[in-house]
């Protein structure tokens, strides 16, 4: 029965094989319950080592979720994940079928965190995330049973499943972003006064304690940290999700808007001393993977500006 499981996990499985492991199911709860403790941790394990195959060992899987048992908690996991849609689905109904009558067990959570690369990112239910440089998505093994819920920190676009019986919500600071199936993206980083919440199809419900705001295609909000306020406009929204295909693209902004921009980005400060530069009007698209001190020297080629570097900070002048 393990080679099965394995071939299953991994995504490797034959019809005959899914025949089989629903009838293992069928046949008690012990097996029912090692099953989804085997999976829960197998989606760990591939999201850890960035691939899925079926030679990873059911006997060193087990042996791990020993270890983990005796810490009572899951190591946080950092990677890059492409899980395959076929074997997701599969999984989802045996997991539906078989184990929907458990008595609770203690939430575990799952965090995805990205460094200097984007993370592209499948959810049970095949919503698809890709999550911005510097950015942290979580979630708990309760996604889907009711809510389909994740919390964000940083920048991440969402292309949600369709559900009607389940709502998609996306937790941030202070407020959060409700859809049943749609494609938006959240900028919503920590450092930053305010959350921005761009739509692109279907439909999103922005709510805070206070306020609750339905957003049409191509309008954005802005909702201020500070002050609770929320403005909407109307934007190119394939302007605003053009980082996740590794562009920078502005269309006729000023040069302030696009250093505020960088600045947040890139998690660096700049100035511009140059009062009159702060309103000059741009367009251009830049490769995302470029460095700052790269782009700034490509803005300046277009402008009559120079920029200096100084204790960590940019000065445009």
């Amino acid at each position: 029965m393990d080679e099965i499981i394995a071939r299953i996990l991994s995504g490797e499985s034959s019809a005959e094989d899914m025949l089989l492991l629903s009838d293992w199911l069928s046949q008690n709860q012990q097996n029912r319950s090692e099953f989804k403790k085997l999976k829960s941790y197998w989606d760990a394990e591939v999201s850890y080592t960035h691939s899925i195959s079926s030679e990873l060992s059911l006997e060193r899987l087990r042996l791990s979720i020993e270890k983990k048992e005796k810490n009572h908690r899951l190591k946080r996991l950092f990677a890059l994940w492409t899980p395959l849609a076929a074997c997701i689905t599969a999984l989802i109904v045996i997991t539906n079928l078989y184990l929907t009558k458990e008595s609770p067990e203690p939430k575990e959570s799952f965090t995805y965190v990205t460094g200097s690369n984007k993370a592209d990112v499948v959810l049970a239910d095949g919503t698809h995330v890709v999550l911005n440089k510097n950015s942290k998505l979580t979630y708990t093994n309760e996604f889907g049973e009711i809510l389909r819920e994740v919390k964000l920190e940083g920048e991440a676009y969402f292309d949600v499943q369709k559900d009607s019986l389940r709502t998609f919500k996306v937790i941030v600071n202070g407020a959060s972003v409700s859809v049943l199936g749609t494609k938006f993206n959240v900028k919503a980083n920590t450092s930053d006064r305010s959350i921005k919440t761009t739509l692109l199809e279907g439909s999103v419900s922005f709510e805070t304690n206070t306020k609750r705001v339905l957003l049409k295609p191509h309008q954005q909000l802005v909702y201020n940290k500070l002050t609770s306020s929320v403005n909407t406009r109307l934007v190119d929204g394939d302007e605003i999700v053009a980082w996740k295909d590794d562009v920078l693209k502005y269309k006729s902004k000023s040069l302030q808007y696009i250093m505020d921009d960088l600045s947040s980005r890139y998690n660096v400060k700049i100035v511009i001393l140059n009062r009159e530069l702060s309103g000059v009007v741009i367009s251009g698209s830049y490769e995302q993977d470029e460095s700052i001190d790269k782009l700034l020297t490509i803005i300046s080629k277009s402008l009559e500006m120079k920029w200096i570097k100084k204790d960590s900070v940019y000065y445009i002048k």
